[in-house]
C-alpha cells in the first residue's frame, strides 16, 4: 500500500503527458474529421471525449471504421494513420507507463521493508552482545 501512496506525483506526470497527447490528437481529429463525424470530432471537447474513449479501447473501432472506410478520399491515408498511431501511443505505451510507475514504487517499498527487516536482527544482536559482555572494567 505504501507504494501506491507514493505513486501519485509520478502517475500525475504520466496523466499530464497523456492529456497533452490527447489534446494534440484531438486538434488533429477536429481538423481532419469534423465534417465527416461531427458527433465525435465536431468540437475540441467532443474530440477529447472521443480520444479518451479510444484510449480505453471502448468501442473505438465503431468510431474509426466509418472514417477509414468512408467515401472521402482525404481520409483514406489520414484515418488509419491517425487511429493506429493514437491507439498505440495512448492505449499501449501510456497505459504501460502508468503500470510501470506503480510497479516500480511497489518494488521500492518492498525493498525498504526488507532492508528494515534485515537491520533489526543485527541491531538486536549488537545490543545482546553488549549486555552479555557486561560492563567494561
Amino acid at each position: 500500500i505504501e507504494g501506491v501512496f507514493k505513486s501519485p506525483p509520478a502517475v500525475g506526470n504520466a496523466f499530464a503527458v497523456l492529456a497533452i497527447l490527447m489534446g494534440i490528437w484531438s486538434i488533429i481529429g477536429v481538423e481532419f474529421f469534423a465534417p465527416f463525424a461531427p458527433q465525435h470530432f465536431g468540437t475540441f471537447a467532443r474530440a477529447m471525449l472521443t480520444t479518451w474513449q479510444m484510449m480505453t479501447l471502448d468501442g473505438w473501432a465503431d468510431i474509426a471504421r466509418p472514417l477509414i472506410y468512408g467515401s472521402n478520399a482525404q481520409n483514406l491515408i489520414a484515418g488509419p494513420i491517425y487511429f493506429v498511431s493514437y491507439t498505440f501511443v495512448a492505449a499501449v505505451v501510456m497505459a504501460n507507463v502508468v503500470i510501470a510507475i506503480l510497479l516500480d514504487n511497489y518494488l521500492l517499498a518492498i525493498d525498504r521493508q526488507n532492508d528494515e527487516r534485515d537491520e533489526a536482527p543485527a541491531f538486536c544482536l549488537t545490543i545482546y552482545g553488549a549486555v552479555r559482555a557486561g560492563p567494561k572494567k
